[in-house]
Protein backbone atom coordinates (compact mmCIF):
# COMPACT_ATOMS: atom_id res chain seq x y z
CA UNK A 1 0.00 0.00 0.00
CA UNK A 2 1.24 3.47 -0.83
CA UNK A 3 2.17 5.84 1.98
CA UNK A 4 -0.30 8.72 1.93
CA UNK A 5 2.26 11.11 3.43
CA UNK A 6 4.68 10.32 0.62
CA UNK A 7 1.84 10.76 -1.84
CA UNK A 8 1.10 14.24 -0.44
CA UNK A 9 4.75 15.27 -0.69
CA UNK A 10 5.42 13.88 -4.19
CA UNK A 11 2.09 14.20 -6.00
CA UNK A 12 3.49 15.05 -9.43
CA UNK A 13 5.94 12.13 -9.39
CA UNK A 14 3.18 9.70 -8.42
CA UNK A 15 0.88 10.97 -11.18
CA UNK A 16 3.63 10.56 -13.74
CA UNK A 17 4.48 7.07 -12.50
CA UNK A 18 0.86 5.93 -12.53
CA UNK A 19 0.44 7.27 -16.06
CA UNK A 20 3.37 5.03 -17.03
CA UNK A 21 1.41 2.05 -15.68
CA UNK A 22 -1.74 3.11 -17.54
CA UNK A 23 -3.56 4.00 -14.32
CA UNK A 24 -5.69 7.14 -14.30
CA UNK A 25 -3.59 9.83 -12.55
CA UNK A 26 -6.75 11.61 -11.35
CA UNK A 27 -6.97 8.78 -8.80
CA UNK A 28 -4.24 10.64 -6.89
CA UNK A 29 -6.45 13.74 -6.67
CA UNK A 30 -9.32 11.61 -5.38
CA UNK A 31 -7.10 10.07 -2.70
CA UNK A 32 -5.71 13.45 -1.64
CA UNK A 33 -9.22 14.93 -1.40
CA UNK A 34 -10.38 11.99 0.76
CA UNK A 35 -7.25 12.29 2.88
CA UNK A 36 -7.84 16.00 3.44
CA UNK A 37 -11.48 15.43 4.41
CA UNK A 38 -10.48 12.63 6.77
CA UNK A 39 -7.76 14.70 8.43
CA UNK A 40 -10.13 17.68 8.86
CA UNK A 41 -12.80 15.47 10.44
CA UNK A 42 -10.18 13.74 12.60
CA UNK A 43 -8.93 17.12 13.84
CA UNK A 44 -12.50 18.22 14.65
CA UNK A 45 -13.08 14.96 16.52
CA UNK A 46 -9.86 15.29 18.50
CA UNK A 47 -10.70 18.91 19.40
CA UNK A 48 -14.14 17.83 20.63
CA UNK A 49 -12.62 15.06 22.71
CA UNK A 50 -10.02 17.44 24.16
CA UNK A 51 -12.76 19.89 25.11
CA UNK A 52 -14.78 17.05 26.68
CA UNK A 53 -11.76 16.05 28.74
CA UNK A 54 -11.25 19.64 29.83
CA UNK A 55 -14.90 19.91 30.88
CA UNK A 56 -14.71 16.61 32.74
CA UNK A 57 -11.99 18.14 34.92
CA UNK A 58 -13.84 21.46 35.36
CA UNK A 59 -17.27 20.07 36.29
CA UNK A 60 -16.32 18.68 39.74
CA UNK A 61 -14.66 21.94 40.77
CA UNK A 62 -17.25 24.29 39.22
CA UNK A 63 -19.78 26.19 41.24
CA UNK A 64 -23.05 24.32 41.79
CA UNK A 65 -24.97 26.86 39.69
CA UNK A 66 -22.61 26.41 36.71
CA UNK A 67 -22.54 22.61 36.71
CA UNK A 68 -25.81 21.95 34.80
CA UNK A 69 -24.69 24.20 31.93
CA UNK A 70 -21.27 22.53 31.81
CA UNK A 71 -22.84 19.05 31.86
CA UNK A 72 -25.22 20.05 29.05
CA UNK A 73 -22.32 21.44 27.01
CA UNK A 74 -20.38 18.21 27.60
CA UNK A 75 -23.37 16.16 26.39
CA UNK A 76 -23.64 18.25 23.21
CA UNK A 77 -19.92 17.71 22.55
CA UNK A 78 -20.41 13.97 23.02
CA UNK A 79 -23.28 13.99 20.48
CA UNK A 80 -21.13 15.80 17.92
CA UNK A 81 -18.34 13.30 18.50
CA UNK A 82 -20.78 10.40 17.99
CA UNK A 83 -21.58 11.87 14.57
CA UNK A 84 -17.94 12.43 13.59
CA UNK A 85 -16.53 9.03 14.64
CA UNK A 86 -18.35 6.96 11.99
CA UNK A 87 -17.65 9.62 9.37
CA UNK A 88 -13.92 9.48 10.10
CA UNK A 89 -14.04 5.66 10.00
CA UNK A 90 -15.91 5.69 6.69
CA UNK A 91 -13.45 8.15 5.11
CA UNK A 92 -10.54 6.06 6.38
CA UNK A 93 -12.05 2.90 4.87
CA UNK A 94 -12.70 4.63 1.54
CA UNK A 95 -9.17 5.98 1.41
CA UNK A 96 -7.62 2.63 2.32
CA UNK A 97 -9.70 0.76 -0.24
CA UNK A 98 -8.37 3.07 -2.96
CA UNK A 99 -4.81 2.92 -1.63
CA UNK A 100 -4.93 -0.89 -1.72
CA UNK A 101 -5.86 -0.86 -5.41
CA UNK A 102 -3.19 1.58 -6.58
CA UNK A 103 -0.09 -0.20 -7.86
CA UNK A 104 3.41 0.58 -6.68
CA UNK A 105 5.25 3.10 -8.77
CA UNK A 106 7.76 1.70 -11.24
CA UNK A 107 11.46 2.45 -11.05
CA UNK A 108 12.67 5.30 -13.25
CA UNK A 109 14.51 2.82 -15.47
CA UNK A 110 11.30 0.98 -16.38
CA UNK A 111 10.15 1.93 -19.89
CA UNK A 112 6.56 2.95 -20.50
CA UNK A 113 4.72 0.42 -22.65
CA UNK A 114 1.35 -1.08 -23.48
CA UNK A 115 1.98 -4.44 -21.81
CA UNK A 116 4.67 -6.90 -20.69
CA UNK A 117 5.86 -7.32 -24.29
CA UNK A 118 7.35 -3.81 -24.14
CA UNK A 119 9.62 -4.82 -21.25
CA UNK A 120 13.35 -4.82 -21.85
CA UNK A 121 15.47 -7.81 -20.85
CA UNK A 122 18.23 -6.35 -18.68
CA UNK A 123 20.27 -9.43 -17.90
CA UNK A 124 20.40 -13.08 -18.82
CA UNK A 125 22.54 -15.77 -17.23
CA UNK A 126 22.92 -19.49 -17.40
CA UNK A 127 21.79 -21.79 -20.15
CA UNK A 128 18.12 -21.56 -21.02
CA UNK A 129 16.85 -25.12 -21.59
CA UNK A 130 14.86 -25.97 -24.69
CA UNK A 131 11.65 -27.73 -23.67
CA UNK A 132 9.67 -29.34 -26.48
CA UNK A 133 6.25 -29.26 -24.80
CA UNK A 134 6.37 -27.03 -21.72
CA UNK A 135 3.62 -27.37 -19.11
CA UNK A 136 2.55 -24.84 -16.52
CA UNK A 137 3.43 -25.11 -12.84
CA UNK A 138 -0.07 -26.20 -11.77
CA UNK A 139 -0.10 -29.19 -14.09
CA UNK A 140 3.48 -30.11 -13.16
CA UNK A 141 2.80 -29.93 -9.41
CA UNK A 142 -0.41 -31.94 -9.79
CA UNK A 143 1.44 -34.65 -11.72
CA UNK A 144 4.12 -34.76 -9.04
CA UNK A 145 1.44 -35.15 -6.36
CA UNK A 146 2.52 -32.04 -4.44
CA UNK A 147 -0.60 -30.01 -5.23
CA UNK A 148 -4.20 -30.95 -4.46
CA UNK A 149 -6.55 -28.31 -5.89
CA UNK A 150 -9.75 -30.25 -5.14
CA UNK A 151 -8.95 -30.58 -1.44
CA UNK A 152 -7.78 -26.96 -1.29
CA UNK A 153 -11.07 -25.77 -2.79
CA UNK A 154 -13.00 -27.73 -0.15
CA UNK A 155 -10.87 -26.31 2.68
CA UNK A 156 -10.51 -22.67 1.75
CA UNK A 157 -12.44 -21.91 -1.41
CA UNK A 158 -11.41 -21.56 -5.00
CA UNK A 159 -8.02 -20.34 -6.23
CA UNK A 160 -6.10 -21.65 -3.22
CA UNK A 161 -3.70 -24.54 -3.16
CA UNK A 162 -2.51 -27.07 -0.61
Amino acid sequence: MLDIKLLREHTAEFKEALAKKKVDPSLIDTMLKLDEEKRDMQTQLENLQAEQNKLAKEIPTAAAADRPALVEHSKSLKEKAKYLEPTVAQLTNELNSILFTVPNIPHDSVPAGKDEHDNIEMKKWGIVPEIAKPIDHVELATRLGILDLDRAAKMSGTRFSV
